[in-house]
């Protein structure tokens, strides 16, 4: 097999390898001849079943002006006519919105017999609160309450209500009210390097939980423990916690440098 081989068309040399292979052209030559051979060819134009336009995809029927008088979505001369009262409605529709209100109440609502979530309950609440009559809104507080009453609801995070009294204390809206109301005091603005906004924190001079500790002094008939609720409740009424002079606005570098930041980790 040994020997010169050459191209069919243009003449020049082939390698051994490639005419060993069953070609008989280059490599540029039998490209050119490819791309001749696999053209497509020119296909026959198709016109439109009802108007006889013609049709930019060969594969389609009719055209669109067509397809839509024929189907009666979205054409001016389509009417449509609601399956009930026989109104006539918008052309995509089935039924009217009165007919569609009545047929969803009550058994042939999807929701009915299944358990709503509260989230859904609760963008009711925002959406319809001036609509709903007190009744309603009682019996959708009571749903609230037994939803969170049962353990199994409160997720996988929810491990037997292990929460220390010393965050829920931190966590309540009186104490978000009474830090607002210290920055509002100090403008907004570190008392030792003078910065305004940016990450701001409210400092106690007399430390949260020395304050704490007097507390459960005070009350030591409860255990912090068991009685957690009854102990959140007496912590709204005893004022040390809530004194506006005990707080200080301090910038968050500022707040790293006093003593009592973060020092004190044993919470009961």
């Amino acid at each position: 097999m040994a020997g010169k081989y050459y191209c069919i068309d243009c003449g020049k040399e082939i390698y051994c390898h490639t005419a060993l292979y069953g070609s008989k052209r280059c490599r540029s030559c039998a490209t050119k001849n490819a791309y001749k051979t696999n053209k497509r060819k020119s296909r026959k134009p198709s016109y439109c079943m009802d108007c006889g336009k013609q049709l930019s995809s060969c594969r389609a029927k009719r055209c669109s002006v067509c397809a839509k008088l024929k189907h009666g979505r979205y054409s001016k001369g389509y009417q449509n006519y609601c399956i009930d009262c026989k109104k006539e409605i918008n052309p995509n529709a089935i039924k009217c919105q009165e007919c569609f209100y009545k047929f969803n109440r009550g058994k042939n609502h999807p929701f009915f017999g299944k358990h709503h979530t509260v989230q859904i309950i609760k963008i009711i609440r925002k959406n319809t609160k001036r609509a709903m009559t007190k009744e309603v809104l009682k019996k959708i507080k009571l749903k609230l309450k037994l939803f969170y009453a049962n353990p199994k609801n409160h997720g996988s995070n929810w491990q037997g209500g292990i929460t220390s009294l010393h965050d829920m204390i931190r966590h309540t809206k009186k104490y978000r009210e009474c830090r607002l109301n210290i920055f509002e005091r100090d403008n907004y603005t570190c008392q030792e390097c003078g910065q305004i906004g940016g990450q701001l924190e409210a400092h106690h001079k007399k430390s949260f939980s020395q304050i704490y500790a007097e507390f459960l002094k005070e009350y030591d008939q409860f255990s912090p423990i068991e009685d957690k609720e009854t102990l959140v409740r007496l912590a709204m009424k005893y004022k040390p916690f809530w004194e506006i002079t005990n707080g200080q606005t301090l910038c968050k570098d500022c707040h790293k440098l006093t003593d009592s930041y973060l020092k004190n980790k044993k919470r009961v």
